[in-house]
């Protein structure tokens, strides 16, 4: 039956079009004139021709057909070979902060209002090479951007990190960063700029979820004691802290071995959750953080990375937590992202870290 289906498939329309083509030959002729040799002499050529043409498109279709399935295949397989756990987190946070926080961290740090239109260009590497006022100035892990003397932008980037979603912003008067003995010791005192969040990453196979009593296939919880603050960066008053986290799966030990082609149709909740204590420890809201890089590093030797964008990211929230840990003086802050990743985001996300 199945070849017989097929068979009507892929010639229904040779033998339309041969006895459309046969009629139109004899439409202007009485019927007792036709003959049966006649008939066969432009039926058949035409219904093996018509169809000769249908076998090279099945052909066609059939053979993009496997090797998309090769390329799937392959896919799969290095998936395979390239475990999900344990994982790792990378994080970008950009949050905005006042003139008072912007002093108290980068007072001392070379870029804090060195820059401005009634300010000197300062002397590589700086600034640009004498002779030149216009021009991108390129320094590790980011640029500046120069236009009559005077900086008009500048970038941030993360070569060895696929898929790091660049920074770019104009820039009136501060480019800087912490230095690691800052760094060390900003994070001592607890600053809440450079807090870490409580991170809970949620993964549904089956795709979104249609109600919220369903269980999450895989849930991934940041470790304790495994968080480090990379870096901290600031263009004008947009601070951009860079955060690394252990991920650990929660119970501790799941029931089956999951790879990376896990990811390909899940549906995945994203949150973080910030803990300030006012006033001792807290952020007024407009410099409540968002996401700008979501980075999963996945494998024992995380050689590959899931990067979200920006297009992806936009979506996130950030709000009050409506179910807090802690009331009163206690101010609980979620970041939340969602994102069903499809075939399309999971070729275009998932990249090499080798």
């Amino acid at each position: 039956m199945k070849v017989l289906l097929q068979l009507l498939r892929e010639f229904w329309l040779p033998l339309l079009i041969a006895i459309a083509w046969t009629i139109f030959n004899f439409v202007d002729r009485p019927f007792l004139q036709w003959t049966v040799r006649e008939v066969i002499n432009i039926f058949g050529p035409t219904f093996f021709f018509v169809s000769w043409l249908v076998a090279q498109w099945f052909r066609v279709k059939k053979q993009q057909r496997v090797e998309d399935g090769i390329s799937e295949i392959r896919r799969d397989v290095r998936a395979i070979h390239t475990p999900l756990l344990p994982s790792r987190l990378f994080l970008t946070l950009r949050a905005s902060i006042n003139e008072l926080d912007l002093e108290r961290l980068f007072k001392e740090e070379q870029g804090y209002r060195a820059y401005g239109p009634d300010i000197p260009m300062p002397p590589p590497p700086y600034g640009l090479p004498p002779g030149m006022t216009e021009g991108r100035l390129q320094r590790p892990g980011g640029y500046i951007d120069y236009e009559g003397g005077v900086v008009k932008a500048a970038g941030i980037y993360k070569i060895e990190h696929p898929g790091f979603n660049t920074i770019h912003s104009s820039v009136q008067h501060t480019i800087a960063s912490l230095s690691s003995a800052r760094l060390a010791q900003d994070r001592s005192q607890n600053d809440p700029l450079l807090a870490a969040p409580s991170v809970r990453i949620e993964i549904f196979l089956d795709g979104q979820p249609k109600a919220e009593n369903v269980k999450p296939s895989l849930v991934l919880v940041s470790a304790h004691g495994g968080q480090k603050v990379d870096a901290v960066r600031v263009l004008d008053s947009t601070i951009f802290v860079d955060h690394k986290l252990h991920l650990v799966p929660e119970p501790a030990d799941p029931h089956r071995a999951w790879s990376t082609s896990d990811l390909k149709g899940a549906f995945v909740r994203v949150s973080l959750n910030f803990f300030y204590i006012t006033p001792f420890f807290s952020l007024p809201k407009e410099s409540w953080p968002s996401m700008h890089n979501l980075q999963l590093w996945l494998g024992p030797n995380a050689d590959r990375v899931f990067s979200f964008s920006l297009d992806q990211l936009s979506s996130q929230t950030t709000e009050l937590d409506p179910n807090p840990i802690a009331r009163g003086q206690a101010e609980c802050v979620r970041v939340q992202f969602t994102n069903l990743i499809d075939e399309a985001a999971y070729s275009k996300c998932l990249l090499s870290a080798a």
